[in-house]
């Protein structure tokens, strides 16, 4: 780009293959409406300009929190083409105030698979972490030269923390 400015791809080619960092939860949670937490997902998962919509292309199909540091995220390519770079994001949330942030990256996610990654959350909470209320997960990635991006929040079963 001329400006300088850096796009989504530069982004995450740049953080490189998989890259996992930290936070520390206290609650399991999937995306089934069960004690361990309920999925509010984003109604625009559309992609502005083409109009595919990101779950026809990845979805998350299930995560578990493992411990207190450690999200589970298993994610299928929907397509028969490898997805170069898919990003999963995680933030807490104690009310409208995030309170961790980390990721995972997977590269060259094979077209008609399923992958298990794990998001580790390795800074300190700003607060405790058995305060938080919800959390969300954002899927990211660039495919047929458009990005797409998804919010998804949980909420979390504070049971974990006893």
């Amino acid at each position: 780009m001329a400006d300088g400015s850096v796009n989504r791809r530069d982004v995450l080619t740049a953080s490189g293959s998989v890259a996992i960092i930290g936070l520390a939860g206290c609650t399991s949670g999937d995306s089934s409406n069960d004690e361990n937490g309920n999925s509010n997902e984003d109604s625009d998962d559309s992609n502005e300009n083409s109009g595919t919509d990101l779950t026809d292309i990845l979805t998350i199909e299930d995560h578990e929190w493992r411990g207190t540091s450690l999200l589970e995220v298993k994610v299928r390519n929907q397509t028969s083409d490898t997805l170069d770079l898919v990003q999963v994001e995680a933030d807490v949330y104690v009310g409208d105030e995030r309170i961790n942030h980390s990721y995972t990256n997977i590269s060259s996610l094979p077209g008609e698979t399923v992958e298990t990654s794990e998001i580790r959350f390795t800074e300190s909470y700003d607060r405790n972490p058995c305060e938080a209320d919800r959390y969300e997960l954002v899927p990211n990635f660039y495919y047929e030269n458009e990005d797409y991006e998804k919010r998804m929040e949980y909420e979390f079963n504070q049971d974990f923390c006893e």
